[in-house]
């Protein structure tokens, strides 16, 4: 298994974390350009508190601001 997976597997969201900066990077840090991949971590943190996880990926702000 490769070090990103097995990050991603023990770091909920990281996978969609990283996404954000990997699309941030290759559109000139225009944030209008990754609107869905950042509503793919809001997602996912979303899910994860309603379940009653925790990430780093996560910020506790997510979850009261959407």
């Amino acid at each position: 298994m490769q070090v990103e997976q097995q990050k991603a597997d023990s770091q909920p969201c990281h996978r969609e974390a990283c996404a954000i900066q990997e699309c941030l990077q290759k559109n000139n840090y225009q944030e209008e350009r990754c609107k869905d991949v950042i509503n793919q971590l809001f997602k996912c943190c979303e899910t994860l508190f309603k379940s009653g996880g925790e990430s780093a990926s996560c910020s506790k702000k997510m979850s009261k601001s959407r």
